[in-house]
């Protein structure tokens, strides 16, 4: 019985899926798409955000410090802020990281941040 390298076999099939983008994105529409998104969030008062702060609730408290990668307008953001000591934000997109802010002072919730290259600290 021959013996199977199940790695060869899953690499070699990936190679054949990924094939290179044939869509170009030009900066302006990664910038309305980022605005879309913030204003879909701002719209439904951060609803998906704070259900899921809510399923979180048991481990969430004043006490709490928390890491969120992907940040993006803040969607989870700004519900955590609301609940937790500390949120620590990072987003790669810099049209992200500013809708974030903007929505953070919206909020009127109190932060600083802190912008270290694609780091963006929140503190609540």
């Amino acid at each position: 019985m021959k013996e199977l390298n199940w790695r060869e076999v899953w690499e070699e099939k990936q190679k054949q899926r990924i094939r290179p983008l044939k869509i170009v994105y030009e900066e302006d529409s990664r910038a309305k798409f980022a605005e879309d998104f913030s204003g879909q969030a701002k719209y439904n008062n951060y609803e998906y955000g704070r259900e899921a702060a809510d399923a979180l609730s048991e481990i969430l408290d004043k006490d709490v410090e928390v890491l969120e990668i992907g940040a993006g307008p803040g969607t989870l953001t700004i519900p955590l802020a609301k609940k937790v000591k500390k949120v620590v934000a990072v987003e790669s997109s810099e049209t992200a990281v500013n809708y974030l802010r903007r929505n953070m002072k919206e909020s009127r919730k109190r932060y600083t941040d802190r912008f270290k290259g694609e780091h963006c600290e929140m503190c609540s």
